[in-house]
């Protein structure tokens, strides 16, 4: 069996959630660690604050860093977010970076808010 810590710690607010739970989890022995990929999360969840979230992919790679064999990724990365070719080196980096530890979930998205920015 294995597990995947999966949180919504790519909100500034819950950042440090972040640092502390995914080394833990590596040390621990999970498998891997998923964040979301969202950049308007609070309206999307009805929380009463505006909270921004942090790059899914950046924050990924500072983690990636932090731990040794934990794989890194997102729920889903929704495609039409980023152009195809700047996707693509973004994982492709953090891949190269993480020695090989990328989980790359694809979908279409589903905020509204989020497409219309």
């Amino acid at each position: 069996m294995k597990f995947i810590l999966s949180s919504g710690a790519n909100w500034y607010r819950n950042w440090s959630l972040a640092e502390k739970t995914t080394p833990l989890a590596d040390e621990l022995g999970f498998w891997g660690a998923v964040i979301p990929d969202h950049y308007m999360w609070a309206e999307a969840w009805g929380q009463p604050e505006k909270d921004s979230t942090v790059d899914s992919w950046i924050a990924l790679t500072y983690l990636a860093a932090k731990t040794e064999k934990l794989k890194l990724g997102t729920l889903v990365t929704p495609i039409p977010f980023r152009p195809p070719g700047i996707l693509a080196k973004m994982v492709s980096t953090m891949d190269v970076l993480s020695s090989g530890r990328v989980i790359f979930g694809v979908g279409a998205g589903w905020s509204q808010t989020e497409f219309e920015g």
